[in-house]
C-alpha cells in the first residue's frame, strides 16, 4: 500500500530542526531514501525555475511542489537521540507479507518475545524479562500507546485488547527505560503507534489477503486533503480466521478515522475515534503428552467450558499541537475508552468428596467474566531548544475503572453470579530529560521521572457476603543517564543507566496467592546497557544497518505465576534479588530486510526466597 509524503504531521517526540545534533548517516540510507529523492525533484523543480525566470522564452516545466517526510524525520531524529534500544517500523512495509497480530509485526524486532498461542489476535509479549508469567493473561510490562495517548488500561493490563498494526502508520519499539521519552513507567518499555492520515495516505487504498485454515482480511481506506487546512481518513476492516487448532475461530470488525485541522504553521489538532467488535474462540492449553498426540486439537476444558472472549469497544481521543515559535512547542491531549467483555474462561472444576460413594462430584470452581471497562488518559509535553540541549518535558495521567461480576460458567454460559467486582486504578507518570551535545561527537543524556499510582480492588463474595479490598498506594523516582559517542559517520555507541519501576496490574492484586488485605510491592529494578547502531555499505547498491546491545537488569521484586500448562492457572507469587542478563542484535538490509532472531537470555533466581 503507497503512501504518500508525510505534508505537516509531527510526532510526539519530534525535536526542533534548530537542534544542532543531526540524525547520524547511520540512520540515513535506510530510512530516508525516499525523502532523498523527493529532495532531489525539488532542487530539479526549482533549478528550472530559475531558469526560466533568467530565459522566459524557453521551455516552460511544471512547478512541482514537494514536502519532505517530516513524520518519519522526527521519528528518526528520536531514535538518534535514544541512548539505547529503540526500533523504528515503517508498517507500510508490512504489507508485502502475512501480517495476523502483533507477534507478526514484532517478529523481526530485537529484544521482543512475541507469540500467539493460536495464531489468532491473542499475544504473549514480554520485553528484557517482563511478562514472565507461567499463564499471561494480562500482558503486562509493555505500555501500548496510539499516537502518544495510552490504549494499555490505567492499571497497566493489555489484557481485553492489542493493536491491529495494518491499521497503523509507524510502531516505535522503546524496550525498558529507553520509553522515559513516552513517560512509560514499565520493566518492558513501551510501543508507540502513529496512526497513518489523509497527509500522508493515498486517496483510496483497498487490501486483502486470504490463506488456508479460513483466513480472510480485507481493509479499505479512503482519505482526503481539503483546502481550509482540514484532512480526514477513514477505514474499515474486517479480519476473519477459523483457526488451524479446534475450537480457535477469531472474527474482528472494526473502524478507525481521525479528522485533522492546520491551523497555522507547526500547529494541528487532529480527533480520532474507533469501534471494535471481536468474537473469538480459545482453544485452551495443551499439555506434552497432548501436544505429541495432536497438536491441532483443543482442550478438553476449553470445550467444556466453551472458552472465548467476545469484546466490544469504542475509543474518541484528541491531540493538538502548539508551535512556540522556532524552538518550542507544547502538546495536550486526551483519549477515552469503554469496552463491554464476555469471556468465559474457566471450565467446571469438580471433586468427588466421597470417592466410590454415591454423591456425583461437586463443581467448585468455574469462571466467566462479564464485566464493562473505562479508561480515561490524559498527556502533556512541553520540548525546548536551547543552544546544544534539546529538553523534552511530559505527563501522563490515566484512571480506570472495572464493574460487573464473575459467573459460574456453564459451557459458556453464565450460571449464577459467584463474585460482585468494583475495581479502580490510577497513575500519573511525569519526567523531564535533557539531551545535551556538549561535543561534535557527544551527547550526554540525564532525566528522571516521577511515578505515583493507586490500585483498589473491592471483589465481594455472593455467596457469603465477604469482601476483598486490597488497596494500594505506589511512587517512585526513576533516574537516568546516559551517552551518545559518534565513532564515525556511520558508527554510534550508547551507553545508559536506569531505574525501572512497575506498580501491580489489578490482575495481579486479585490473583495474590496470599488471598488477603495485603498488596503486592511494586516491581523495580536497574537496568545498565551498551551497544551500537549502524551502518556498513556492501558494494555499490547495498546498505546494512545493525543495533546491538547488551543488557543487565537487577530486580529487587519480580512476580511469577505458578502452574503448569493444561491446568487451572496458579497464583501470583513475590520473588526477590532476581537478576536477568541478554544481549539483542538486530540487521537491516536496503535490498531487502534480513532482520535477524533475537538472542538473550535470563538468570535464575534463588528458589528458596519465594514468598508464598
Amino acid at each position: 500500500m503507497p503512501a504518500v509524503p508525510d505534508a505537516h504531521s509531527r510526532d510526539p517526540l519530534s525535536t526542533s530542526s534548530a537542534f544542532s545534533r543531526e540524525i547520524p548517516p547511520a540512520l540515513q540510507p535506510l530510512r530516508l531514501a525516499p525523502l532523498a529523492l523527493l529532495l532531489a525533484s525539488g532542487l530539479a523543480a526549482t533549478a528550472a525555475q530559475a531558469d526560466h525566470a533568467q530565459n522566459p522564452g524557453g521551455p516552460t516545466m511544471e512547478t512541482v511542489e514537494v514536502h519532505g517526510e517530516r513524520l518519519r524525520t522526527d521519528l528518526l531524529r528520536e531514535q538518534s537521540l535514544t541512548p539505547g534500544g529503540v526500533t523504528l517500523i515503517d508498517i507500510e512495509t508490512l504489507f508485502q507479507r502475512n501480517i495476523s497480530n502483533m507477534a507478526d509485526l514484532l517478529r523481526f524486532t530485537p529484544g521482543v518475545w512475541s507469540a500467539s498461542p493460536n495464531g489468532g489476535s491473542p499475544v504473549f509479549l514480554s520485553s528484557r524479562g517482563s511478562n514472565l508469567d507461567a499463564t499471561d493473561y494480562d500482558v503486562n510490562g509493555i505500555k501500548l500507546l496510539q499516537d502518544g495517548l495510552p490504549i494499555t488500561t490505567a492499571d497497566g493490563n493489555n489484557h481485553n485488547r492489542l493493536i491491529d498494526p495494518l491499521s497503523m502508520r509507524y510502531a516505535t519499539v522503546a524496550r525498558g527505560a529507553n520509553a522515559m521519552t513516552f513517560g512509560a513507567s514499565t520493566l518492558g518499555g513501551a510501543i508507540n503507534f502513529v496512526s497513518p492520515t489523509a497527509l500522508n495516505t493515498a486517496p483510496l487504498q483497498l487490501y486483502t489477503m486470504g490463506g488456508s485454515h479460513g483466513r480472510l482480511n480485507a481493509q479499505a481506506t479512503a482519505a482526503r486533503v481539503f483546502d481550509n487546512g482540514l484532512d480526514g481518513l477513514l477505514t474499515v476492516a474486517s479480519d476473519n480466521w477459523d483457526g488451524y487448532r479446534d475450537h480457535s475461530k477469531d472474527d474482528s470488525n472494526s473502524v478507525y478515522g481521525n479528522t485533522g485541522w492546520q491551523f497555522g504553521e507547526g500547529n494541528e489538532s487532529r480527533l480520532y475515534a474507533a469501534y471494535i467488535d471481536t468474537d473469538m474462540d480459545l482453544p485452551g492449553t495443551l499439555s506434552k503428552e497432548q501436544i505429541n498426540e495432536d497438536p491441532d486439537q483443543a482442550s478438553t476444558a476449553a470445550l467444556g467450558g466453551d472458552y472465548g472472549k467476545k469484546l466490544e469497544s469504542w475509543r474518541v481521543a484528541n491531540k493538538t499541537r502548539w508551535a512556540l515559535g522556532d524552538n518550542s512547542a507544547v502538546e495536550l491531549g486526551f483519549s477515552w475508552e469503554e469496552q463491554s467483555l464476555y469471556h468465559p474462561i474457566v471450565d467446571k472444576v469438580l471433586v468427588d468428596f466421597d470417592g466410590p460413594g454415591p454423591m456425583p462430584p461437586t463443581e467448585v470452581f468455574s469462571l466467566l467474566i462479564d464485566t464493562d471497562h473505562r479508561d480515561a488518559g490524559l498527556m502533556g509535553r512541553y520540548e525546548l531548544t536551547l543552544g546544544e540541549h534539546n529538553v523534552l518535558a511530559g505527563i501522563n495521567a490515566g484512571d480506570g475503572k472495572v464493574t460487573g461480576g464473575n459467573y459460574r460458567n456453564d459451557n459458556g454460559q453464565k450460571n449464577g453470579l459467584t463474585t460482585k467486582v468494583d475495581n479502580k486504578a490510577s497513575n500519573v507518570e511525569a519526567f523531564a530529560i535533557d539531551r545535551w551535545q556538549f561535543a561534535p561527537q557527544w551527547t550526554f543524556v540525564y532525566g528522571a521521572q516521577a511515578v505515583w499510582a493507586d490500585r483498589e480492588i473491592e471483589n465481594v463474595e455472593v455467596a457469603s457476603g465477604e469482601v476483598r479490598d486490597p488497596q494500594g498506594n505506589y511512587d517512585s523516582i526513576n533516574p537516568r543517564v546516559g551517552v551518545l559517542y559518534d565513532i564515525s559517520d556511520n558508527i554510534t555507541l550508547f551507553a545508559n543507566a536506569s531505574k525501572v519501576f512497575e506498580p501491580p496490574t489489578n490482575f495481579e492484586l486479585e490473583d495474590d496467592a496470599r488471598g488477603s488485605q495485603d498488596t503486592l510491592d511494586a516491581m523495580n529494578g536497574y537496568v545498565v546497557e551498551v551497544g551500537s547502531r549502524g551502518q556498513h555499505t556492501l558494494g555499490q547498491a547495498n546498505e546494512a544497518y545493525w543495533e546491538i546491545s547488551a543488557t543487565t537488569v537487577g530486580s529487587t521484586t519480580k512476580y511469577f505465576q505458578l502452574g503448569n500448562p493444561g491446568e487451572t492457572p496458579g497464583h501470583q507469587h513475590r520473588q526477590h534479588d532476581t537478576r536477568r542478563r541478554g544481549g539483542t542484535v538486530g540487521c537491516e538490509h536496503s535490498a531487502g530486510q534480513c532482520r535477524t532472531a533475537r538472542a538473550g537470555a535470563n538468570a535464575q533466581p534463588h528458589p528458596e526466597r519465594i514468598q508464598l
